[in-house]
């Protein structure tokens, strides 16, 4: 949860501008591709329906 306060303050349609990282997460356009989808699906998304690949990104460092 921290990293989802810290990376976008839990807005789920936060995009830094430079990098074009999007989401709770803020996933970059790469990351969202290998999840099977992009960044600008992301931001069509609302926080729960971006927790599953939140989830999916995260499960590796468990």
């Amino acid at each position: 949860m921290f990293v989802m306060w810290f990376e976008s303050r839990l807005n789920p349609q936060a995009v830094n501008p430079i990098s074009g990282a999007t989401g709770l997460i803020q996933f970059m356009p790469s990351t969202a591709r290998a999840l099977g989808t992009t960044t600008d699906a992301l931001k069509r998304m609302n926080n729960v329906q971006q927790l599953d690949y939140a989830l999916a990104y995260l499960r590796p460092y468990k």
